[in-house]
C-alpha cells in the first residue's frame, strides 16, 4: 500500500501485508473493509493464492441452501455454531455488496 517494491517469499509473506493493508484501513476509518481490503489484493498477490477450500465449501453450503431453501441441517440445535456464524457473515457481506449496488456506489 505505500507504493515501494515487496518480494513475498511465502504465503505468510502475503497475510502479513494482508493484516498490514486492514490495519491501514481501520486507520482510515474507511466503512467497506471487505470491499476495500478486496480491492487492495489484486495489487500484490494472485487470488488463487488466497482461496481456501474450506471457506469454498462453506460458500458453496450457504449458496445451495439459500438457492434450494433448505437448511444445511435438520434443525438450528443440530447446526454447528460456526456454521451459523459463517452463513450469517457470507450473508452480511452480499447484503453490504446489493446496497452498494442499488445505491450506485
Amino acid at each position: 500500500m505505500n507504493g515501494k517494491r515487496k518480494l513475498f517469499e511465502n504465503i505468510e509473506d502475503i497475510y502479513k501485508e494482508l493484516e498490514m493493508c486492514y490495519d491501514e484501513i481501520i486507520e482510515k476509518g474507511i466503512s467497506n473493509k471487505s470491499k476495500t481490503l478486496y480491492e487492495e489484493h489484486f495489487y500484490f498477490c494472485n487470488t488463487y493464492d488466497l482461496l481456501d477450500e474450506k471457506y469454498q465449501q462453506t460458500i458453496k453450503e450457504y449458496s445451495y441452501s439459500k438457492t434450494f431453501s433448505c437448511p444445511p441441517y435438520p434443525s438450528i440445535s443440530e447446526t454447528p455454531i460456526q456454521i451459523i456464524d459463517d452463513f450469517m457473515l457470507i450473508e452480511k457481506e452480499l447484503n453490504q455488496l446489493k446496497a452498494k449496488d442499488s445505491n450506485g456506489r
